[in-house]
């Protein structure tokens, strides 16, 4: 069966020793890379808060990005992952 797997994401990036790491980027790629399982689908719920080069990586996958105005709420966001 099609497994949907939300992410409901406030676009984080952060410092590490060697570059910056948009904590979305580095879970998408995780999953991708890491699954054994392949019939998923994979829907990112954002704030319109995504850095540009994470919105590439998206556009070239097989994500689906949903976009919320609303400041960012965990239950909201897997809500509106979820009607998608």
């Amino acid at each position: 069966p099609l497994v949907s797997i939300i992410i409901p994401s406030a676009g984080t990036t952060i410092e590490t020793p060697s570059n910056s790491l948009c904590l979305l980027e580095n879970c998408l790629r995780s999953i991708q890379q890491v699954s054994t399982y392949r019939n998923f689908e994979i829907i990112v719920v954002d704030g319109y808060d995504i850095p540009k080069e994470t919105l590439e990586t998206i556009a070239a996958g097989n994500v689906e990005l949903v976009r919320c105005a609303e400041p960012f709420n965990f239950s909201m966001r897997i809500n509106k992952g979820a009607v998608q």
